[in-house]
């Protein structure tokens, strides 16, 4: 491939490694960190751009490869089954989490069609390494309860993104970076390389991540094949050989006792990986055959955008019970592609599953005129193995070396043919300011959104119901739908409403709830339960009978059941369900309560 050699200030090739900076961004105000980081990427974009207006640009165009740039075009068009699945009211919320994707994408090829190839490959290399060991070196010492920054109270020890398994899904696609980064500086840096690799290796093994072994070993196998199957290449075996050393010196280091991680040794967590009991296992198998469910149901439109979690309880409702119904665990499929296919139908789970093939395709085929590609391929490969078993798509930082990569993937130095096509140049970066300022707007509303979420629970918990609702108002309906627990806002909308005496206000809150999540047990119970206070007896013994249906095992709702059958006198019904209860639950204190009360009642 030939090597287009233009003279590139220095200063536009770190104002745009300043993007690498974004993945490890973080909050001490917020619950997520996905938003502030997708802000600060569209700043860092904008800033980018504009500094591209002070460059000599010689060229109008730029070669891109087609189909893939076409089925990128056309993914966003497959979320409308919203419009056949009820889930219109979220198709913005999923289309502007699609956006800072699609920018950096688009971002990546603006830079790499100005930026000479090693030079761009030695950037992306330069800023990886030093920030991913910056964070990692913040890691361990946090592992070691040695703060050196402030970090929030949410986190986890062993993560600086809010939990150990997306420092993981952060660093693991980072590690090609390292022999990119080898192949392009020069050799009195390699012993800080070395050292640096051993920081990462070392914080990620620490993380006890059984995906991230796992695919660090898979990761190795394909490298080992990759160099061994070079003619031209020398020193095989060394080249090999030094990635082991580097793995094995950071395997005894996170053998180092330590009090604080989560899973303290390799035994217990090797232990796990094929014990189908093990919690994690278990919930896994169980959110991917709720998915399947889903997808045999409704495999062309799909059950809603930003539905699945709110639709799992329909195929397993017996894991709710009065003890467990607090305790938001499925809120994504782990699996991506299963997840897009039970929300968005056929249509969207094909388009995804073809642009990963056409992205790891051409980066593979690239290989062969700079062995650089490979590594870009490589890291690709990394997210996308962690996206069967995880949900990285969700999370900005899992996502970013994908999105980059699909970049590199796309854009071509100088060869044309016939699945290329020409871009112009101008017109790109007119895109571009269009999609960074709708952007940086979004994820202001969503960052302004949480942070009035934050102020709301925090009232909750001080009983201000009516701070609660006024701050709850502040909330964007449209792009902050959802907590984190993908629970919907609406739903803590009728609890303040309901607090208040506002009984109308809250059901509307709650119906408006199930929308989001239709089977979601809490939103069930109040819509049940306001049905009630508001004189709706029928309409609540109905939305009773429906909740027990789907979850047989929450008690509490059924012996409000019981009592509505007992008021409107379904005597066959409230002896059937009252000899339900007591086999189920005989030592429940409501239903003893119900039993003391009849039999003082009775004459």
């Amino acid at each position: 491939m030939k090597k287009e050699k233009q003279k590139i200030p220095l200063y536009f090739i770190l104002i745009s490694g300043l993007i690498f900076l974004t993945p490890v961004a973080y909050s001490l105000s917020l619950l997520e960190m996905d938003n502030i980081q997708k802000l600060l990427f569209f700043i860092f974009a904008f800033l980018i751009l504009a500094s591209s207006y002070f460059l000599k640009i010689e060229k109008n165009n730029l070669i891109v490869e087609r189909l893939t740039l076409v089925l990128m075009m056309i993914y966003p068009l497959t979320f409308f089954t919203s419009f056949f699945n009820e889930s219109s009211g979220s198709l913005l919320l999923s289309l502007s989490n699609l956006l800072p994707q699609i920018s950096l994408v688009l971002l990546t090829i603006f830079v790499y069609s100005l930026i000479e190839e090693n030079d761009f490959f030695r950037m992306a290399a330069f800023f990886s390494v030093i920030i991913a060991t910056a964070f990692s070196l913040i890691g361990l010492l946090q592992i070691f309860d040695i703060q050196i920054v402030p970090l929030p109270a949410i986190i986890l020890p062993g993560s600086t993104l809010g939990h150990r398994g997306f420092a993981a899904e952060y660093l693991l696609p980072v590690l090609p970076y390292f022999i990119i980064a080898k192949n392009l500086v020069d050799k009195k840096y390699h012993p800080l390389l070395f050292l640096a690799a051993i920081i990462n290796i070392s914080f990620l093994l620490f993380t006890r991540s059984r995906a991230a072994f796992i695919f660090l070993f898979v990761g190795l196998i394909i490298y080992a094949v990759f160099v061994f199957s070079r003619k031209k290449l020398k020193n095989k075996f060394q080249k090999v050989s030094a990635i082991v050393l580097i793995i094995l010196i950071s395997f005894f280091i996170s053998l180092i006792p330590s009090q604080i991680i989560e899973r303290k040794d390799f035994q217990t967590t090797a232990a796990t990986l094929t014990d189908t009991e093990f919690r994690s296992n278990k919930l896994r198998l169980t959110f991917w055959n709720a998915s399947i469910k889903m997808i045999l149901e409704k495999p062309i439109t799909g059950f809603g955008t930003q539905r699945w979690s709110g639709t799992y309880g329909k195929y397993f409702g017996s894991e709710f019970n009065d003890q467990t119904i607090n305790r938001i665990h499925h809120i994504h499929a782990h699996n991506d592609f299963l997840e897009i296919f039970s929300e968005n139908g056929i249509a969207s789970a094909v388009v995804f599953a073809l642009i990963i093939f056409f992205v790891l395709r051409n980066l593979f085929l690239l290989k062969n005129g700079n062995e650089n590609y490979f590594y870009i391929f490589l890291s690709a490969l990394i997210v996308i193995l962690f996206s069967l078993i995880s949900f990285p798509a969700s999370k900005y930082s899992s996502y970013f070396y994908l999105a980059f990569a699909a970049g590199i993937s796309i854009i071509r130095k100088s060869e044309t043919n016939k699945n290329t096509v020409k871009l112009s140049l101008p017109i790109l970066r007119l895109i571009l300011l269009f999609f960074i300022a709708g952007g940086a707007v979004l994820s202001w509303i969503k960052i302004s959104s949480e942070l009035n979420y934050v102020d709301a629970m925090i009232a909750e918990s001080r009983k201000d119901f009516k701070a609660m609702k006024s701050s709850l108002e502040k909330v964007n309906r449209t792009l902050y739908q959802l907590d984190a627990t993908k629970q919907p806002v609406d739903y803590y909308r009728g609890i303040a409403n309901y607090s208040l005496n506002n009984f109308d206000e809250a059901l509307q809150n709650n119906l408006d709830a199930l929308l989001l999540s239709p089977y979601n047990p809490l939103a069930m119970h109040n819509s049940a339960s306001l049905f009630q206070f508001t004189g709706k007896k029928w309409q609540s013994i109905e939305a009773f009978e429906n909740l027990k249906r789907f979850f047989p095992d929450y008690i509490d709702p059924q012996i409000n059941l019981l009592m509505l059958y007992t008021e409107t006198r379904q005597v066959d019904k409230a002896k059937r369900l009252f000899q339900e209860l007591s086999e189920k639950d005989p030592e429940n204190t409501r239903l003893k309560d119900f039993i003391r009360k009849l039999q003082n009642n009775s004459p």
